[in-house]
Parts: structure tokens; C-alpha cells; sequence
């Protein structure tokens, strides 16, 4: 059991039993269990590996004392740590900080969890002098001895434990199922490792015995896969990172050092135990896995190809301890300026999977199918490798993968398994073919004459089988696959409208899709299935209909076909199946999102969507109260959650380390719930940010932390309109003067977004901001290294060009004498393009005004071509 001790600071308080030592210093796994931020929490929660043999390192080996424990095991010994702040004045500093800590030989982090957390508030109300209620149960070790007692009581193959009065049920992980819910089915060869049941009183006695200088139990070693590890989510650091994402599959599969950082410690925690996922089926990633990694102990990040965590913001600024560095602050992934993967680009292949993903994410797809596109993604790049077919980026970096240790692990991992199949006599589920799917697509495309509707069914159903792997999405449009099925929108079966409008859904998540929809003009169509009269037609149409709004040129199509007044009818009908009414809503604010300058509603309609605040699903209401923000109407009392009452108490805090933590897990926060930020601003919170850029305020951490938050409010049309009222405009622009380039680069984002809105511009202007931004980008470009940093503030002049006229003349001096500087962006294809687009977009406003503009325009525009040559020469 872990405690903060204000005068000895993170202690080790008790343990049992009480012989048993970890040969890891206590000083160490105290602060594993009590992670860095953790008092901005009410509860957290640490995983943590314990490898029996340290991987090997990229300077030296890792001492043997160190995250070791001597058991004969190859295994490592998973920690999952539980952590709880309980405020009580009658303590000093104000709270009881307490952890409780399991070790234990199967990562059953999710189940393990429930019963610390059980478990160690029962420890703290024992400190705070209550009677618990429980015989036999008076201090804190027989709270652990309880723990310890019935875990041990209990086999792996069925544990359903009572624990200090309460009941948990751990699942059946030995024989195949799932525990809690949380966990894929273990593998056969897995299964097969651990015939006989194990106990965990082995487990936990092999530590004590080993400490002693005694022998461990043989007993038969499972080997865990990461895919058994029970309440991981790769969904939620795909959800993080977006399409950053593919460049962790590259830092992957290169081996690079990874390090994630954020709040809380239990969500980066998750993003390393989730990142081998990102690469399966290779599986020698486990042992360079450090989920949680302290000051105190900082040798985890020595190890080449290792995958780290940590809640200290500190490990962010110290680029030799990464290559890659994930935050879950911005989710935003970056690499070390040291580091080869900095020229990384995924390629146009990773750029449409990941699209392809994302989108199926925003349906909410499982965790199991964001699992399976990602294995399927990874196996046809080895498939690749074997080959020797590699195209683009891939064979660019990662031609060489064939002879790479992972690789190696991967082939010999096959052969076993291939192996175990045959000794079985079972066989692998044949991949799907392009065969197939032409055979499929073919048969479709002849149409329904002679064929009776339940085979039609059969084959829809089976098309939208297939595209449940995202690999197969332009295979089947390059196939036909979009004009064979369109006809089958108006079959008279139900149900073949179902799984047709389904299947051109699916379709219409990729580019491609969508525009083989619009050259058939099958958007009427599909619009006109959402008020079928069986529901769950109409539910698939509506789907259909949000993935097209998801992609620019699908909104803009349905701008075109009416579908504004089609999906505002569907909202306020309260005849309409809820599903279908929130879909509804959601492609409005996809359409709002997407295209600029859609005209809001008309003043009824705004009232009739007020009043639907009051009657519908809370999923409804969310995408109702960010429509009436988009749309700039007043928005009636948002509801008050503890969750942001914690928020603003965590900003005001006297201790600016605390405050910073704080800013990062909120911007974490935010990012997953948008409506969040419309309840922050509405409880003052742009003021309390505020506070926090202060002068006397000497963390760039907390200070960048901070514009960060303010980009995020700027987003929403209540944050901006309080925005108005507050000197926002003049501490950015003091920012973009900062030493600190990545102080200066969040300063020139958050200019960027009050950029994109006509009022908030015309705000930019009068405060000086189109100067500043004028001088940033010179500053940037002048500096091969930063040079980057200038992209939000050539967006920011672009977005004041567009929405503020008058700005123009301004504008053009500013830019005129930097004209042929601008144009020296050869180097970074993006920025190029940008600083082409700024250039361009001040000559064309600047030629319609009344200055002397042609000379001007000949001027820059000849600059520039003259540069472009340069480069091309």
C-alpha cells in the first residue's frame, strides 16, 4: 500500500504478506503507484510491468535490481495499481492520498482494478477512524491480508471473488472467455500452455520465496499475449491521436523509442499497453513495454524500441529520452528534431486506412473491429515484405524489414502456429479474395430478375461482411461495386433495402466511394430511404447519410439535395425513431462543420430545437446544444456536472505544477467531449485560464497549457463571444514574440481560430494581431529548424485576407517587402503550399483594391516563380 507522507513524501505504508519483497527499491514502486498529477484526480490508476530479464538497451544493459524480480519465470509480473484522494481537513495538506498495489503473473488489469478500488477505499475510511463493518477487519493490513487471502482463495479458471464484503466476477480467462467483457479470448496455443489450473498464492509466493533466496513452484508459464490483457482499448489512442496514429505504426515497426504523456496516468498507461496492438500480429513488443515510468527510475527509456508513459511533463521537453513522443494533452504526435522519423509522411495508403478507421470509429465500431483492421492492415504489409512489393513510404523506411528481428519473431510465431493447426487438423478461415469479391460484385450487377429476394439478401449481407475490413473498401468501388447495388435501394424487401443502403454507407467512408454515389446521383435515393416505414431502414439510411457528411464533397452534395430542411423535419418529428433523429442531428453538424457559409435556420426553428433540449437521449442533446452554438444562439442553463465544478477547483490551486496538470487533462477532457467546453466557458472558465497567463507566471508548460485550452474554447461560439470582453488578442500577440518557439506556436493557433470567424478576425486586426503574425512567419521561416511554426500564423493572414476586407491594405504592406522571403519554402512541401496560397490570396484582394496593386502583384508573383525555378533547377 502506497501513501504520501508530506514529510518523507511517496512511501511504501504496508504490504503483504509481510515478508514478501519485489527486488525493486520501495522508493521506486511508491512512485509507480502514486503518479506524478495524481492529486489533480479523485482516483487513478497505474499498470505496470514487472520483467523478469530487462530487454536490451540502447546505451547499457539495465541493472539487474532494478523492475526485476528473481523468479525463474521469462514471464513479466503485471502490477495494476489503484489510487484515491479524498479530501479531509483534518489531515495535513488537506487530503488522504492512498494507493493499493497487486502483483500478480496474468494481466487482469480491468479486474484487478474494481477490487483495489474496493479495497483501498475501505483502507482510507480505517485511517479516518470509521467502523467499516466488516468482522476481522480494523487497519490496513488486514485489509491487504483479506486481499490477499481470498485472490489467492479463488483459481485463475473461475474467479468469482468476495472481497472484504463485496463480490467481483473475474470471468473465465483460462478457458477461453472473455473476463468482464474487457479482454479478446486468449489464443488456443495460450490456453493450451495452462491446462492445469493456477494458483495466484503461487504467483505472489514465487516473489517472497525468490527475495529469500528460495526456489519458485514450476509451475506451467502462460504466455500473454497483448491482445489478452483485459481493459485495454486501442480504440481510445486511435481516438486520441487521429491520424497521427499511423506514425506510431511507423515508430513501431522501426523500433523507435516511444513515450506517451498526459492525464491521467490510468489513460497513458492504456496508450502503451495499447500501442503492440497498433502492430499485430507481431508480438515481441510485451517486453519493452514501461506503462508508467518515474523520475525516480528513468532507465525504461534507455531501451531501443521501447514504449513508455509517464504524467511529468518533464519527460516531454527532454528529447533524448524519446523519438516519438505521443501527447495526450494536443493528441498530436512529433518526433525528436534527432530523429530520422521526423521526414516521415505516411503514405497515401495509411492515409486512406486510417480515414477508413476513424470513420468507423465516429459509428462507434467495437474495439474487436478496430483490432481486426489494424491486424489486417499490419499483415498485409508483411505480406508485403514477403513479397517484396513494398510501394511508397513503406519501401521508402521499411524496405529492409526482412531481415529486422521483429520479422524474424513474426515468421518463426507463424510456423508454430501453423504447425499446432495441422497437429489439430484445424485450419485458418480462408482470407477473402478479389476473386471472391468480383464473383460477388458481378453477380450483383446483373440485377434482381431472376433472382428470389432471400439470395439477394444472402449476397448484400455477405458484400457487407466483406467491408467490415476496411482493406476492401476501394477494392470493391474500383470493382462496380456502388452501381451494382444502387438499384437495390427501391427493392420491394425490406430487408434488401437494408443491407443495400448499408453496404453503400460502408462505401461512402472512402473518397472514392462518394464520388461513384454522386456519378449516379444516388444521394435522392439514399435520402429518401430515411423515411422508410421499417426502422431499422431508415436507421441504416440515416448512417448512410452522416458517413457522406463526413467527407467535404459528400456535405456539399447534400447541401444541394435539400438535405438541411429533409434532416430538420426529421429532428423535430417526434414520430421518428430517436435513432434515426439523432443521426439526423449529427449530419446537420457534420453539413455545418464541413461547408462554409450554410445559412443558419430561420429564428422558428432555432426555438423548436431549443425545446427539444428538454424531451430527448442525452446522445440527442449533445449534438443539439453544439448545433445551437455553431449557430450562434443563446443557449439555455447548461446542466452542471462535478466534472467541471473539479476542472475550475484544480486551475486555482495556489501550486502551478498542479494547475499545469490540471490545464493537460482538461485539453485531454475537451477533446473527447466537445459539449464539455460549452459548460466550461458557461461557468467562467476562459477567466480562470486566464489567470494563469499572468507575467509572474515562469512555467512555459502551464502558460502553453493554457493557450492550448483557449484554442479549444475558441472553438465554440459562447467561448468567442466572451472572448470579446477579454484582452485575448494582446497576450497571444505578446506570445508570438517568445523565445519558447512552441510557446509562440500555440500562440499563433489560437490566433488562427479567432481568424475563422468574421467577428472574432475583425478582433484580431484592431488588437494588433495581423503585425505580430506578419513578424512570426519572417521569424520562423528565418530558422531552417522551426520553420514549420509558421504554418498557423500564414493561416491566420490567409483567414483575416478572406473575412476582413479592410485589413487589405494593411495586409499587403506587410507582406509585399516579404514577398520573395515567403517564397523560400522549397524544403517543406506543405509549407510551400500555404505560403503559395497566402501570397496568392493577397495578390488577388490586393489587385481588386485601390493601390497601386498590379505592380505589387507582378512584383510577388514573379518572386515566387522565379524561387519555384530556383528549386526545380
Amino acid at each position: 500500500m502506497g501513501e504520501f507522507d508530506i514529510l518523507k513524501g511517496n512511501t511504501i505504508g504496508a504490504r503483504w504478506p509481510p515478508t514478501a519483497s519485489l527486488v525493486i527499491d520501495d522508493e521506486v514502486l511508491a512512485c509507480l503507484c502514486l503518479p506524478d498529477g495524481a492529486h489533480i484526480h479523485e482516483e487513478d490508476k497505474t499498470m505496470f510491468l514487472i520483467h523478469p530479464t530487462p530487454p536490451d538497451s540502447a546505451a547499457a544493459p539495465l541493472p539487474s535490481v532494478v523492475h526485476s524480480v528473481r523468479v525463474s519465470s521469462q514471464t513479466p509480473l503485471f502490477a495494476t495499481s489503484v489510487f484515491i484522494n479524498i479530501a479531509d481537513e483534518s489531515v495535513d495538506r488537506g487530503a488522504i492520498q492512498l494507493s493499493m498495489v497487486a502483483v500478480a503473473r496474468c494481466p487482469l488489469f480491468a479486474e484487478f482494478g474494481g477490487i483495489l478500488r474496493h479495497a483501498v477505499a475501505l483502507a482510507a475510511d480505517l485511517m479516518r477512524g470509521r467502523d467499516v463493518g466488516l468482522d476481522g477487519i480494523h487497519s490496513r493490513q488486514d485489509v491487504l491480508a483479506a486481499v490477499y487471502r481470498e485472490l489467492n482463495r479463488a483459481l485463475q479458471r473461475e474467479l468469482q471473488v468476495s472481497v472484504l464484503g463485496k463480490t467481483f466476477h473475474i470471468g473465465t480467462l483460462l478457458d477461453g472467455g472473455s473476463a468482464s467483457g474487457n479482454s479478446l479470448p486468449l489464443s488456443t496455443a495460450s490456453r493450451e500452455s495452462n491446462a492445469e489450473p493456477v494458483h495466484l498464492d503461487e504467483t505472489l509466493s514465487a516473489i517472497a520465496a525468490s527475495a529469500d533466496g528460495g526456489s519458485a513452484p514450476a509451475t506451467p508459464e502462460p504466455e500473454w499475449p497483448v491482445a489478452s490483457y483485459t481493459g485495454i482499448s486501442l480504440s481510445a489512442l486511435v481516438r486520441a491521436f487521429g491520424p497521427d496514429t499511423m506514425v506510431l505504426w511507423y515508430a513501431l515497426l522501426l523500433r523507435r523509442r516511444v513515450l506517451f504523456t498526459g492525464q491521467p496516468a490510468q489513460a497513458v498507461c492504456n496508450l502503451v499497453l495499447a500501442a503492440p496492438l497498433l502492430v499485430a500480429p507481431l508480438e515481441s513488443l510485451a517486453s519493452r513495454l514501461a506503462p508508467y515510468v518515474c523520475l525516480q527510475d528513468t532507465t525504461p527509456l534507455d531501451v531501443a524500441g521501447g514504449v513508455c508513459g509517464s504524467t511529468n511533463l518533464l519527460f516531454a521537453t527532454r528529447e533524448e529520452w524519446y523519438d516519438v513522443h505521443g501527447s495526450l494533452t494536443t493528441g498530436s504526435v512529433a518526433c525528436s528534431s534527432a530523429s530520422s522519423l521526423s521526414a516521415i509522411k505516411p503514405g497515401s495508403g495509411d492515409r486512406k486506412f486510417i480515414k477508413n478507421v476513424l470513420a468507423g470509429l465516429s459509428e462507434s465500431r467495437s474495439e474487436a473491429w478496430i483490432r481486426v483492421q489494424f491486424a489486417n492492415h499490419t499483415r498485409a504489409f508483411l505480406a508485403g515484405v514477403e513479397a517484396d512489393t513494398l510501394r511508397g513510404t513503406q519501401a521508402k523506411y521499411l524496405s529492409s524489414f526482412v531481415s529486422d528481428e521483429l520479422y524474424r519473431a513474426y515468421l518463426v510465431q507463424e510456423a508454430r502456429r501453423a504447425a499446432v493447426a495441422e497437429a489439430n487438423g484445424s485450419a485458418s478461415e480462408a482470407a477473402v479474395s478479389v476473386a471472391d469479391i468480383r464473383a460477388l460484385v458481378a453477380t450483383l450487377a446483373k440485377g434482381d430478375a431472376d433472382v428470389a429476394p432471400v439470395r439477394l439478401q444472402h449476397m448484400l449481407f455477405e458484400l457487407d461482411k466483406v467491408l467490415s475490413d476496411v482493406l476492401h473498401l476501394e477494392e470493391v468501388v474500383r470493382l462496380g461495386g456502388v452501381s451494382a447495388v444502387t438499384p437495390f435501394l427501391s427493392h420491394g424487401s425490406a430487408q434488401v433495402r437494408k443491407y443495400a443502403v448499408s453496404v453503400l454507407g460502408k462505401l461512402a467512408v472512402s473518397l472514392p466511394g462518394q464520388l461513384a454515389l454522386l456519378q449516379l446521383d444516388a444521394v435522392g435515393d439514399v435520402l429518401a430511404l430515411v423515411d422508410d416505414s421499417r426502422a431499422n431502414v431508415a436507421d441504416a439510411a440515416a448512417k448512410c447519410v452522416l458517413r457522406m457528411a463526413q467527407l467535404f464533397v459528400g456535405a456539399q452534395a447534400l447541401v444541394r439535395a435539400s438535405t438541411l430542411d429533409i434532416c430538420t423535419r426529421l429532428v423535430l418529428a417526434k414520430k421518428t425513431p430517436l435513432t434515426v433523429r439523432t443521426s439526423a442531428a449529427r449530419v446537420l453538424l457534420e453539413i455545418y462543420e464541413q461547408v462554409p457559409g450554410v445559412p443558419v435556420p430561420a429564428e422558428e426553428v432555432i426555438k423548436a430545437f431549443h425545446l427539444q433540449l428538454y424531451l430527448e437521449s442525452p446522445e440527442l442533446k449533445v449534438a443539439l446544444y453544439l448545433l445551437l452554438d455553431m449557430w450562434g444562439a443563446s443557449l439555455p442553463a447548461l446542466p452542471w456536472t462535478e466534472r467541471v465544478n473539479r476542472f475550475l477547483n484544480a486551475l486555482c490551486v495556489e501550486d502551478q505544477l498542479t494547475r499545469t496538470d490540471a490545464s493537460c487533462h482538461i485539453l485531454a477532457q475537451l477533446g473527447e467531449r466537445r459539449e464539455l467546453a460549452l459548460e466550461f466557458v458557461a461557468r467562467g472558465g476562459i477567466e480562470v485560464v486566464l489567470q494563469n497567463l499572468r507575467p509572474v507566471v515562469n512555467i512555459d508548460i502551464l502558460v502553453t497549457a493554457s493557450f492550448c485550452l483557449l484554442t479549444r474554447l475558441a472553438a465554440t461560439a459562447l467561448g468567442r463571444r466572451r472572448m470579446l470582453h477579454l484582452l485575448i488578442v494582446p497576450k497571444a500577440t505578446t506570445a508570438l514574440g517568445e523565445v519558447n518557439p512552441a510557446l509562440a506556436f500555440v500562440a499563433a493557433e489560437l490566433l488562427e481560430t479567432l481568424s475563422q470567424f468574421e467577428e472574432t478576425a475583425e478582433l484580431v486586426v484592431a488588437d494588433g494581431g495581423l503585425e505580430a503574425l506578419a513578424a512570426a512567419v519572417v521569424r520562423a521561416l528565418a530558422d531552417p529548424h522551426v520553420r514549420a511554426l509558421a504554418l498557423p500564423a500564414l493561416t491566420a493572414l490567409r483567414n483575416i485576407a478572406l473575412f476582413v476586407p479592410s485589413a487589405h491594405p494593411l495586409l499587403a504592406e506587410h507582406t509585399a517587402g516579404q514577398g520573395f522571403e515567403l517564397g523560400r519554402a522549397g524544403d517543406n512541401k506543405q509549407l510551400d503550399a500555404q505560403v503559395s496560397d497566402i501570397l496568392a490570396s493577397v495578390c488577388a484582394l490586393v489587385d481588386a483594391g485601390p493601390t497601386p496593386a498590379p505592380d505589387l502583384r507582378r512584383s510577388l508573383v514573379r518572386r515566387i516563380l522565379l524561387d519555384k525555378a530556383k528549386t526545380v533547377n
